[in-house]
């Protein structure tokens, strides 16, 4: 059974990552709740009456569940996703509906990279992405992690995959050289067999 080397959490950053990704939807509910708002100014100002008309308090309601939510999300995904480096493999644990338990074991493992869009830079995150020989693409997206773990997990996860290759490089010449110590073996009792065989016929 592998052991954990090294676990890695998502940081508290990823909530203002996420309320960040979600800005334009934020910003269509804002300008919908001020045309409404605005429509009703001229009855404000004439009755004398501060009223909200009930389009605007729909879509102000809206806008506040979704904040709620994407807040909600943020702190649910930060406890349930666990990105652990062992001695086998890279262990990917989370999920919030779909939970998933994955194992990459670093014999499997051909690259592992960085990648850091605009806001990912602005809040100093960064994404790692694992391939394998068996995909087309990439087997596996991690993160986003804050970019000195982001760093920390690739350098560690690349010398398990280096060591798991030389191990693999060692071996090599053993198990060849055990196969043709056998194949002699298989020669030899074949010759036997013929031998006897040559005998009874005499």
């Amino acid at each position: 059974m592998s052991g954990i080397i090294k676990e890695y959490r998502l940081r508290r950053k990823i909530a203002s990552y996420n309320h960040i990704k979600a800005l334009p939807v934020y910003i269509i509910l804002g300008i919908i709740f001020m045309i409404s708002f605005i429509q009703v100014i001229p009855e404000i100002v004439e009755k004398r009456i501060p009223i909200i008309p009930i389009p605007s308090i729909i879509v102000l309601a809206i806008l506040l569940i979704i904040m709620v939510s994407v807040h909600a999300y943020s702190s649910l995904l930060r406890k349930v996703t666990r990105i652990s480096v062992e001695d086998d493999d890279v262990r990917l644990i989370g999920g919030i509906i779909w939970k998933y338990d994955r194992k990459i074991p670093y014999s499997h493992i051909s690259e592992v990279s960085i990648h850091r869009g605009p806001l990912q830079r602005a809040l100093d995150l960064a994404s790692i992405w694992i391939y394998t020989p068996g995909t087309a693409g990439v087997e596996a997206v991690i993160g986003p992690l804050d970019m000195k773990d982001a760093v920390a997990f690739k350098e560690g996860v690349r010398d398990r995959v280096m060591r798991s290759q030389s191990f693999l490089e060692v071996e090599k010449p053993e198990s060849i050289n055990v196969l043709i110590d056998e194949l002699r073996s298989m020669r030899k009792l074949l010759e036997e067999i013929r031998e006897i065989l040559k005998s009874r016929n005499r």
